[in-house]
């Protein structure tokens, strides 16, 4: 099937997992997945309705915001980020969604205060508890939320969760819900700089199961772009 095609399947199944979702009146964001992929792909997924891309890695996200300046394409930043890698991408992307400690923080701050930019961020929570998984504690969650004040050019948006790879989708059900009941909980704290409105949780392989425990975005790269 044609990128084309696999976005308008995509969407058909967003709107289907919303529908039978506790909470059907949550926007979902298709976060189009582009790593290993090309700049020509990304304008084909574009053309099909795709808005907003991710990427995992600097070095290949680099050329591609060269490529697509001029078009405006907003990326997020989706991977592990180094904080030797924050100067080079710092005011050039619509958000990082995997912000996973007081040091990166206080990197993309300094960074972001020398470019007078605000960054629009992420909290990225192991709610698995994977040793090989980026990702806060969820239990150190709040309060590094509460830190907030501290970072005048960051704007927490909400959370993500890069879930367990298992073979029952469902298994995934009570780590989506998990983190959706603290996504609801943060939102009643009045912190400075964090406002809780994004849920970034589910990939190609989960994305409905997540949308129906209450994702309000999702991350698809294989089921748009095919596997490389």
């Amino acid at each position: 099937m044609s990128i084309q095609e696999n976005i308008a399947r995509i969407q058909e199944k967003i709107e289907a997992a919303r529908a039978k979702s506790p909470h059907p009146d949550l926007p979902v964001t298709l976060v189009a997945v582009s790593k290993f992929h090309s700049v020509d792909e990304i304008r084909e997924a574009q053309a099909a309705g795709a808005r907003v891309f991710g990427e995992n890695r600097i070095q290949e996200l680099l050329p591609k915001l060269d490529a697509l300046e001029d078009e405006q394409v907003p990326f997020h930043v989706i991977g592990h980020l180094q904080t030797n890698k924050v100067r080079q991408i710092v005011g050039r992307v619509a958000m990082i969604q995997s912000l996973d400690s007081e040091r990166l923080a206080q990197e993309i701050e300094k960074r972001a205060a020398a470019k007078d930019v605000t960054v629009s961020v992420l909290v990225q929570v192991n709610m698995a508890g994977e040793e090989q998984k980026y990702g806060m504690p969820p239990e150190e969650v709040k309060a590094f939320l509460e830190r907030f004040a501290e970072f005048p050019h960051l704007r927490c948006e909400g959370l993500m969760f890069i879930a367990p790879n298992l073979e029952d989708k469902n298994e995934l059900r009570p780590y989506f819900k998990g983190l959706y009941e603290m996504f609801k909980e943060y939102q009643t704290l009045e912190i400075p700089n964090v406002s809780m409105t994004h849920l970034s949780m589910g990939m190609s392989g989960d994305y409905d199961v997540a949308i129906e425990e209450g994702a309000t975005m999702v991350r698809i790269g294989s089921a748009i772009f095919g596997k490389k």
